[in-house]
């Protein structure tokens, strides 16, 4: 959108595409929300300097090794030496930890001159971000925090994921092999090469993380199925933040 239509249609975005739910939720979905979310905050006259807002995107299922682009368009300035700020966040546990992926305000935040007007966007005063969250896995949140400062406004345009790199075009650095395959009661995944400090993730085809063994050495390790249900499932062997592996296998009565 970029223009002055922008503020019409926020109210009906907001109350369509962004709530806050459990992660824990059996009915999360595996396909993020599209870039079609508009909202802004409002700095400016807000006295309460440093109180923070936040704006949480539905959350999403997301299986390791899928490149999932967070992306939108931002228009900001602030008032002459008030200088607001932005704080954008990734929790893959639930919220129980935060990462940052932005942490910016100001002069170095803002689309255009600063000035002492109730800001409103022209078309030109857009910039356009995105994330990958690639290293990310399970229950995706994402959060946005607005710091107030009494500035300005801030506006968020086109605000949603791309689908990225599909799980099974990530290039194997560890080749594995697993045996039997359908499991029935157990199996073995044996690695081409010894593994040290790694970590062995079993997702659903949901992207649900079904089992997790750190701090893996060695070159191979024995999949327990009796609790699982029959279906399909990912395994991912990852070591230093980065999906070294990745396999299909299912599990059968």
């Amino acid at each position: 959108m970029k223009n002055l239509l922008f503020l019409a249609l926020t109210v009906f975005f907001l109350s369509s595409n962004v709530y806050a739910q459990n992660c824990q939720d059996s009915n999360i979905p595996n396909r993020p929300v599209p870039g079609l979310i508009s909202t802004m905050h409002t700095y400016f006259g807000d006295e309460a300097i440093g109180q923070t807002y936040d704006f949480n995107l539905k959350p999403f299922s997301k299986v390791p090794g899928h490149h999932v682009i967070l992306k939108f368009d931002l228009a900001y300035t602030y008032f002459p030496g008030r200088y607001d700020s932005l704080l954008i966040m990734v929790s893959s546990n639930c919220g129980k930890s935060w990462e940052t992926l932005l942490y910016s305000g100001g002069e170095e935040l803002s689309t255009t001159s600063p000035t002492t007007e109730y800001y409103l966007p022209t078309r030109s005063e857009w910039e356009s971000y995105q994330f990958d969250l690639f290293r990310f896995s399970g229950p995706v949140l994402v959060r946005f925090r607005f710091i107030n400062g009494n500035g300005n406004n801030l506006y968020l345009d086109n605000l949603g994921f791309q689908d990225g790199l599909a799980a099974n075009e990530v290039p194997t650095e560890v080749k594995t092999s697993l045996s039997p395959n359908p499991v029935k009661n157990s199996g073995v995944i044996q690695f081409d090469q010894s593994v040290n400090n790694a970590t062995m993730l079993i997702m659903d085809f949901n992207g649900r993380e079904i089992q997790r063994v750190e701090k893996l050495d060695g070159n191979q390790i024995q999949i327990e199925a009796q609790n699982l249900n029959p279906g399909f499932y990912y395994y991912f062997l990852q070591m230093e933040g980065r999906t070294k592996s990745y396999g299909q296998f299912a599990v059968v009565n």
